[in-house]
């Protein structure tokens, strides 16, 4: 059986991302999270997500599980890539996979972010026969319920009356 995330709230002014669930792993030591049969819902956090992944070879699959009416800073979903500079003009831009099946996000709002699911630079995302449905986002950012910047594969899945300022 699955977990219930239910009415946590991140409050904060100091300037950093807090998030319900981070992952980071480090260099060869990958952060690996299973979410299944699970829901997430009336969450909030005025400052991050409520889940954040952060490494490279980080890995999440969330299956079966519901995200209803949460609201967030960064999107529900933030696949972050780390800015690693080599010391000269090349950045390297790298983020961790994702998997998403036969879930459901409805009513969840993200307030100063892209997408409800927010997958950057060097991200992997894969969702399949999921819903995503009357989610929107806020104060002039783009993506109600994705907004991808990294590889995204989609199949089998419903999308109805998600909405953003732009796009």
């Amino acid at each position: 059986a699955g977990t219930l995330f239910e009415n946590n709230t991140i409050t904060t002014d100091d300037g950093n991302n807090y998030n319900i669930i981070e992952i980071w792993g480090y260099e060869d030591n990958p952060a690996i999270l299973n979410i299944s049969g699970s829901a997430f819902q009336n969450n909030k956090s005025d400052s991050g997500s409520i889940i954040r992944v952060f490494g490279e070879d980080d890995k999440v699959t969330i299956s079966g599980s519901k995200f209803l009416n949460n609201e967030t800073y960064n999107g529900l979903i933030w696949n972050h890539s780390e800015d690693l500079s080599n010391g000269g003009a090349i950045e390297q831009f790298i983020g961790g996979t994702i998997e998403i099946s036969n879930s459901l996000f409805e009513g969840n709002k993200s307030t100063d972010s892209n997408g409800i699911i927010f997958n950057e630079t060097g991200g992997n995302i894969t969702i399949s026969e999921s819903i995503f449905k009357n989610n929107s986002v806020s104060d002039g950012h783009s993506g109600g319920a994705i907004l991808n910047v990294g590889s995204l594969t989609i199949t089998n899945s419903f999308f109805e009356g998600n909405s953003a300022d732009y796009g």
